[in-house]
């Protein structure tokens, strides 16, 4: 079966739980104001508020758990909903943001690959990449309406390991399976980013192997589709994955391996090495 393709097969589960985010969140706006209305005595608008907002709140708190689940399990399949799009409609500033990290992408050595969206609860957009004389695919991740840009640099070994280096805080939220490995520095440029990956590149034994398995050979595309069933596929092993939610770990996580480079990880026990 194809890993990926380019074809709008939207869910239409997913694009109705976009949809019904809206009204729910104007619901629960309404439920606020007629408590507040019914604070000077009107016990029935008081009533009819508080039900309506518990009511908003926990449909709420259902569609972001039921979005969550609908991404892992169209993840673990090879993610069917991405498909092709075009550099996405941007203010001047975010624009501008934009250019200059593609010019340091560029400096690096990378070229562009294209522009792909994902069938997530943010329709994320991603600007794949591609090092012209190294092994590792670059990922400019945007999401609509927001200001902002997250990067990645991802690379995987002959010998099945992958690194991934972040500027994506969530990408720490959770161990990722054997054999990945995540390491996040939040405000940090494309240059230091890269130095960083550079310096977790060469604790893998085969980094400088040349082997058919270093390359990105198949694009940054379907790389990215690769690492992100990989983590699904990983996450689904356990069937109650969902009721399993750590909030609290995942706050946890994230606060401590924050600006931790791979080698600080593995000392300190965070990662171990799937080599060893």
């Amino acid at each position: 079966m194809s890993t990926t393709t380019t074809e709008p097969r939207r869910s239409g589960l997913m694009r109705v739980m976009r949809v019904a985010a809206v009204p729910l969140l104007l619901a629960c706006v309404v439920g606020g104001v007629l408590m507040v209305a019914g604070v000077g005595g009107e016990q029935l608008l008081w009533d009819v508020g508080s039900h309506l907002l518990a009511l908003c709140g926990l449909l709420f708190i259902a569609l972001l758990w039921g979005g969550v689940y609908l991404e892992v399990v169209e993840a673990s399949r090879g993610m069917p909903g991405l498909r092709s799009v075009g550099e996405p409609v941007m203010t001047p500033e975010v624009a501008a943001e934009l250019r200059a990290l593609e010019r340091s992408l560029a400096g690096l050595g990378f070229r562009h690959d294209g522009w792909f969206s994902l069938d997530d609860f943010g329709e994320t957009h991603v600007s794949a990449w591609q090092h012209e004389s190294h092994p590792a695919a670059a990922f400019l991740l945007h999401l609509p309406g927001s200001g902002m840009f997250r990067l990645r640099f991802v690379r995987r070994f002959a010998s099945g390991g992958i690194l991934v280096s972040s500027t994506r805080l969530i990408d720490l939220a959770v161990p990722p399976p054997k054999g990945v490995y995540v390491q996040m520095r939040k405000g940090a440029s494309a240059n230091e980013l890269w130095a960083w990956h550079l310096e977790g590149e060469a604790l893998f034994p085969d980094a400088t192997s040349p082997a058919p398995g270093d390359t990105v050979a198949s694009g940054p595309r379907e790389l990215y589709v690769a690492v992100s069933a990989r983590w699904a596929r990983h996450k689904r092993r356990d069937r109650t994955w969902l009721l399993a939610v750590e909030p609290f770990g995942e706050c946890w996580r994230m606060y401590h391996l924050c600006g931790m480079p791979l080698q600080r990880q593995f000392e300190l026990g965070w990662a171990t090495p799937f080599w060893q």
